[in-house]
């Protein structure tokens, strides 16, 4: 649930806000206006504008749509699975978003519940 609420709030927050996420050009400028930029930042700024757009689709597409997966009950093989890729989903975008910048401690610890939808299955014995 708390997976969910950071996610969501996140992604309404980008819908509300200003209109360059509309137009798709908010990551133009965003590794260089950063709090702390990380040495990747540097990597991630001068990547294609194109590629920048795709980015923001990605943001929404993982923190409005995929979100949902990490709210299935674990009940039968399939929706276990569809929990433990939206679990996946999130803290690997969570990864991502360490790599390209430093928000301190915020993202490390917004793993930790992606990490609730993943049971002992999925962790080698």
């Amino acid at each position: 649930w708390l997976t969910a609420r950071i996610s969501v709030g996140a992604g309404l927050i980008k819908l509300r806000g200003g209109e360059c996420w509309q137009k798709k050009t908010c990551l133009y400028y965003h590794f260089e206006t950063q709090p702390i930029p990380s040495p990747m930042s540097f990597i991630f700024h001068f990547l294609p504008k194109g590629a920048l757009r795709k980015a923001v689709d990605l943001d929404y597409f993982v923190q409005l749509y995929s979100v949902w997966m990490v709210l299935i009950p674990g009940f039968g093989w399939y929706m276990k699975n569809l929990r433990r890729l939206g679990g996946f989903i999130q803290a690997g975008f969570m990864v991502n978003i360490i790599l390209s910048g430093n928000f301190a401690f915020l993202n490390h610890v917004t793993i930790i519940p992606a990490l609730a939808c993943l049971d002992d299955d999925c962790f080698p014995s």
